[in-house]
């Protein structure tokens, strides 16, 4: 009896610090720089890549340690919450707020960029939507190593100050401007098609009208004086307002739909 219970104890130790074993083994940086202190982080629980592709994006990744952390992050099943609470979440349990990072999260609904720190003032909110709209059709199709190496090399792009491409931008802008001169011309249309044409008695009353006025005189009548007092008080209201702020972290990020 003795011997079943510290089996049972035994067992119970295992269950509670294997999982924490390893997600320590999993946050392990297969790459540091040397310069800034910034890792590169491959979390990839749904086995998207195998050694071999993993290999090659960490050599993608490492230009981002320039600016902060590089994460890719990959989920097997769908998470609960949505996934820009989910990324900020563990970027932020992970390596705390406002430590300069980028996430780059993957699982089967959603692709999803968070950015923490000084890369969210480059990213943003826009940037990250842009490339993960770049990436989409990659991710769709199942081509992951293609797709997470352009996301990092256009992360990187952005970081550095450079531009990347915004086709689904641009055509968005394209399908607004057709649509609005597709409207433009319909309502122009519409109202000349209801303009009615003038009758002939019309024509001939406005023709050759005229009107004459002379002779045209004023006089003074009589004049009044009316005092009116001066109000006890005027101005303009101003109101002013302050800063209020404190504590927390300073990131966000933006994705799609795969």
């Amino acid at each position: 009896m003795k011997k079943l219970i510290r089996i049972i104890s035994v067992l119970m130790i295992l269950i509670t610090v294997l999982p924490v074993t390893v997600a320590a083994a999993d946050m392990a940086p297969s790459y540091t720089n040397a310069e800034t202190g910034y890792g590169v982080y491959l979390i990839d629980n749904a086995d998207l890549l195998n050694e071999t592709e993993e290999k090659a994006l960490t050599e993608v990744m490492t230009k981002v340690t320039e600016y902060g952390n590089a994460v890719f992050l990959t989920e097997p099943e769908r998470v609960k919450a949505s996934p820009g609470y989910y990324c900020q979440g563990y970027y932020l349990s992970n390596f705390g707020a406002n430590v300069n990072g980028v996430l780059f999260f993957i699982d089967p609904e959603w692709l999803y960029i968070y950015s923490e720190g000084e890369p969210y003032d480059a990213l943003g909110d826009e940037y990250a939507d842009i490339i993960s709209d770049n990436v989409y059709e990659d991710c769709h199709e199942g081509t992951y190593l293609q797709c997470c190496v352009t996301a990092f090399t256009q992360i990187h792009d952005v970081l550095e100050g450079k531009r990347v491409p915004m086709p689904m931008k641009y055509a968005c802008n394209i399908i607004l401007a057709l649509l609005i001169a597709f409207f433009v011309t319909y309502v122009i249309v519409d109202r000349m098609s209801k303009l009615e044409a003038a009758s002939d008695e019309k024509l001939l009353s406005a023709a050759g009208s005229r009107c004459e006025i002379s002779g045209i005189a004023a006089s003074l009548a009589s004049q009044n004086r009316i005092y009116s007092p001066r109000s006890s008080g005027s101005g303009s209201h101003h109101h002013g307002g302050g800063h209020h702020g404190g504590g927390g972290h300073h990131g966000g990020g933006g994705g799609h739909r795969h």
